[in-house]
């Protein structure tokens, strides 16, 4: 793995490597590799695991009331594609990013249990059956969403303002053998996860709805 000595380094060397791909063309061998690594950094990472992402490819974005610029693109085993800021990835996510992707994996037996209901055993379900308004969801390419407007992020921000929390109030640990990290207080982590039980209004989403929607509020969002 390339090894730099600082950010602009860093930075210097993916917007170079921005410029000289092939638009469109897959990215492999040590390229990949590197935004691989890099990727694990990016917001997105907190809802897409590296592992999912088939390969990395170069595309002009444009987006309303923006120049058209580069950026790189990934590509998912389930066909959907998006992109991602290498210059986000590289100054690093924020102390309440780390705080969300904590929060998910405590109640990932939560989330999982829901998907679990809805297929009782099978690969595929229907929902809606028999009606114009039948829906189908395949298991791989599903994902369990929280219904606007008690998405994540507030709820997680819904608890810590209730509880008198800040970021920094909360200490992260590592999950033994595993790359996830929870709460070091144990009873913050059991708090959290009654009240995201309580509160949390779950719907199953096909993947690309679920990425779909993740774009509309980033819009929303957007100065």
């Amino acid at each position: 793995m390339r090894y730099f000595k600082t950010k602009k380094e860093k930075k210097d060397y993916f917007r170079e490597l921005l410029y000289q791909v092939e638009e469109g063309k897959p990215l492999k061998g040590d390229e990949d590799e590197e935004l691989r690594d890099l990727f694990t950094y990016a917001d997105k990472s907190q809802e897409i695991d590296r592992n999912s992402i088939d390969f990395f490819f170069v595309r002009t974005h444009s987006a309303k009331g923006w120049k058209p610029t580069k950026c790189f693109y990934f590509k998912l085993h389930t066909g959907e594609e998006d992109h991602f800021s290498f210059i986000k990835a590289i100054d690093g996510p924020s102390i309440m990013s780390y705080l969300v992707k904590a929060g998910r994996y405590l109640v990932t037996d939560q989330t999982l249990t829901f998907k679990q209901s809805k297929f009782n055993g099978y690969e595929v379900f229907i929902e809606n059956p028999d009606t114009p308004r039948e829906k189908v969801f395949i298991w791989d390419k599903s994902h369990v969403d929280h219904k606007h407007p008690n998405t994540f992020s507030k709820l997680i921000n819904g608890w810590m303002a209730w509880r008198g929390l800040e970021p920094g109030d909360i200490k992260l640990v590592d999950v033994k053998d595993s790359l996830h990290t929870t709460f070091e207080d144990s009873w913050l982590a059991e708090d959290w996860s009654k009240f995201h039980k309580k509160n949390a209004q779950l719907r199953l989403l096909s993947a690309k709805d679920n990425m779909r929607l993740g774009k509309r509020a980033e819009k929303k969002e957007t100065p």
